[in-house]
C-alpha cells in the first residue's frame, strides 16, 4: 500500500524538517551590546510583576532628536512576557523564542509566496528568506523587527490572497493591530490601504456603476482602517498611555529630514535605500559600499526589483505596491539606516524579483519549475556561505551579560543611590539591569547647550565603557562638568562622580582613580530580586 500526501501537505512536512536548524545555530547566552531591547525586556518584566508596562527609570532627553522615543509600542513586550515571567532574562531561552518566531515566519512567507508563485518556487523564497546571512545574524537579537515582520506579512497574505477565507476582514484588523503594536512602521499600511481606497473611488465613479456608493464602503479599506485606528487609539491612549513625547520626537525627526531636503541630500539619501533594497537578498555578502562584480550584481538586482514594481504600480495598484512605495518614501527620511528597518520590505522585494525570473523563464526553454528554483537557491547560500557559517556558529563576544557587567551593574546597584542620575551612552540596559535612574547626552548639542536639562534633573554621575565612543562623554566633563573622582568598576568600566555645584573645586584632582572591590554573581543575583519594582526577575 502507498502512502500518498496531498502536496500541500508535503509542502508543510518540508518546511517543518528545513526549520529544525533554527533550534540549533546562533543561540547565544548573552546579548550584542546595545539598548534597544532593554525597552521591550522592561514591559515584559514589568507585566510579569504587575506592575504599569511603560514604568521605567530611564530619563528621555529631549535634546537628543535621533537616540531613542521615550517608549515603544507594547506588543512585542506582551509577547516575550510569557518567556520572561517564566525563566527571567534568560538570553538563551529568548533565542529559542525567536527560533519559534523564524518557524512561524517560514510558514507565512511560504503562503505569502505561494500567492506568486509555485510550491517549489515559494519553499525555496521561504528558506532564502529566513536563512540569510542577515538573518540569522539577527537570530539573536531580542529585537521588534522580525516579529513585525512576520505579522505585516500575514496581513499581506490574507489580503492578496485570491481564495476565500472566513472572517477575512478579522483577520485582517488583527493582524495589522498586532503589527503596528509591535512596531509602529507598520501603521504605514493603513495609507497603503487609503491609497487602494482611493484607486478604486475613482476607478468606480469614472465607470459610473449602480450602487456606487455602497460598493465604495463595502471596500476593506473602510473597516479596516477605522477598526483598528480606533483599537489603536483605545491602547496608546487608555490601556497604556505612551509616554509623553513619543509622537513630538517622531515628528521632529521628519521635520528635521525635510529641512534638511536640499537636491544633493535627497540624492544621497536615494542613493542610500536603494543601495540597502537591493542588497536585501544578499544582505550579508553586499550590504557594503559595492565595486565590480558586486556592484554590477547589485545593480542587476536593483532594476530586476524596480521593473516590475513599475509596471505594477502603472497598470494598477494591489496594496503591496502601495505599501512598498510608502515604505521606500518613509525610509528617504529616516536618519538611521540599519538593515533591520528595510525588513518589511524583503518579501515585497522578493515578489518583484520572483517576476524578473519568472519572465525571463517564459523565454526559456521549457523546463521544470524546481529546475530553476533549486539551483538558484543553491548559488543564493553560496553567494552569502561564509556570512551564514560566521552567524551560525561564532558566539557573541563583549555583549551583555558577561563578568565585567555583573561586576560593574552589580556595583551600581549597591553603591548608587535610587534618586542620583547617571549619564551613560547605554542609559536603558543601564535602567534595566540596576534600577537607576539613567540618561543618555545630547549628541548635536554643544555641551554647554545641553548641560541645562542634565542639572535640571540632577545628573550626579557618568559612566564610560572602553571601546565605545565615549569621546562625547569625556568632552562633556572637560567642558562643563569636571568629576571630583572616578572608579573602575569592572574591567573597562569608570563611573566618575561629578563635581557638585555647591564644592569648592580648587585643588581637587579631576581623575582620583579608586578601585573597589567587585561584587559576586550572588549578590547582583539578590540586587535584582531587591529591585523587582523596577528590574523584575533576576538576570539568569
Amino acid at each position: 500500500m502507498t502512502l500518498h500526501l496531498h502536496p500541500r501537505y508535503t509542502a508543510f512536512c518540508v518546511l517543518i524538517l528545513l526549520s529544525l536548524p533554527l533550534f540549533f545555530i546562533n543561540i547565544q547566552d548573552h546579548h550584542g551590546w546595545g539598548d534597544d531591547f532593554a525597552l521591550y525586556l522592561n514591559g515584559a518584566m514589568n507585566l510579569a510583576h504587575g506592575i504599569p508596562l511603560q514604568h521605567n527609570t530611564w530619563i528621555f532627553n529631549p535634546g537628543n532628536t535621533v537616540y531613542s522615543p521615550p517608549s515603544y509600542p507594547p506588543g512585542y513586550s506582551v509577547l516575550l512576557w510569557p518567556v520572561v515571567s517564566r525563566v527571567g532574562i534568560s538570553f538563551r531561552h529568548l533565542c529559542y523564542f525567536n527560533s519559534f518566531l523564524y518557524l512561524l515566519l517560514m510558514f507565512v512567507s511560504y503562503g505569502w509566496y505561494r500567492t506568486y508563485a509555485g510550491r517549489t518556487a515559494a519553499i525555496c523564497m521561504s528558506v532564502m528568506t529566513v536563512y540569510s546571512g542577515y538573518m540569522v545574524s539577527f537570530k539573536s537579537e531580542v529585537l521588534a523587527d522580525v516579529p513585525c515582520l512576520l505579522f505585516i506579512m500575514l496581513y499581506l497574505t490574507i489580503r492578496e490572497s485570491r481564495r476565500h477565507i472566513r472572517y477575512r476582514y478579522v483577520l485582517l484588523i488583527i493582524t495589522a493591530f498586532a503589527a503596528i503594536e509591535i512596531r509602529s512602521q507598520a501603521i504605514l499600511l493603513l495609507p497603503a490601504e487609503g491609497l487602494i481606497w482611493l484607486v478604486t473611488v475613482v476607478s468606480t465613479i469614472r465607470q459610473k456603476k449602480q450602487g456606487q456608493f455602497r460598493y465604495i464602503l463595502r471596500q476593506p479599506a473602510v473597516l479596516v482602517i477605522s477598526i483598528t485606528l480606533l483599537l489603536h487609539f483605545i491602547v496608546s491612549h487608555v490601556l497604556v498611555p505612551a509616554t509623553a513625547g513619543t509622537t513630538q520626537f517622531y515628528f521632529q525627526i521628519f521635520r528635521q529630514a525635510l529641512h534638511q531636503s536640499s537636491p544633493s541630500f535627497l540624492w544621497e539619501k536615494l542613493k542610500d535605500t536603494i543601495g540597502i533594497v537591493t542588497a536585501m537578498p544578499w544582505p550579508g555578502r553586499y550590504a557594503a559600499p559595492a565595486s565590480g562584480i558586486a556592484a554590477f550584481i547589485r545593480t542587476v538586482l536593483f532594476w530586476a526589483i524596480l521593473i516590475p514594481f513599475i509596471i505594477r504600480i502603472v497598470r494598477r495598484p494591489a496594496l503591496t505596491d502601495t505599501f512598498f512605495m510608502l515604505m521606500l518614501f518613509m525610509l528617504l527620511f529616516y536618519p538611521c539606516r540599519d538593515p533591520r528597518y528595510f525588513l518589511p520590505l524583503f518579501p515585497v522585494a522578493a515578489v518583484y524579483l520572483y517576476a524578473t525570473v519568472r519572465t525571463l523563464y517564459i523565454m526559456l526553454p521549457r523546463l521544470h519549475p524546481a529546475t530553476i528554483a533549486i539551483p538558484l537557491t543553491i548559488v543564493y547560500f553560496m553567494a552569502d556561505y561564509n556570512t551564514l557559517l560566521h552567524a551560525a556558529t561564532a558566539p557573541i563576544s563583549g555583549g551583555i551579560m558577561e563578568q565585567r557587567e555583573i561586576d560593574a551593574f552589580g556595583y551600581i546597584s549597591s553603591h548608587v543611590a535610587d534618586a542620583d542620575v547617571i549619564l551613560f551612552t547605554k542609559p536603558r540596559a543601564l535602567a534595566m539591569f540596576t534600577g537607576r535612574r539613567t540618561v543618555n547626552l545630547s549628541w548635536y548639542l554643544s555641551p554647554a547647550a545641553g548641560k541645562p536639562f542634565l542639572d535640571s534633573i540632577g545628573v550626579k554621575y557618568v559612566l564610560t565603557l572602553q571601546g565605545f565612543d565615549d569621546a562625547a562623554f569625556i568632552n562633556y566633563m572637560r567642558a562643563v562638568a569636571p568629576p571630583a573622582d572616578s572608579t573602575i568598576i569592572g574591567s573597562g568600566y569608570t563611573l566618575y562622580h561629578l563635581r557638585q555645584p555647591d564644592v569648592h573645586i580648587q585643588g581637587v584632582a579631576p581623575f582620583n582613580m579608586v578601585q573597589h572591590p567587585h561584587p559576586s554573581f550572588d549578590t547582583i543575583s539578590n540586587t535584582y530580586i531587591q529591585l523587582s519594582s523596577t528590574c523584575g526577575p533576576p538576570y539568569r
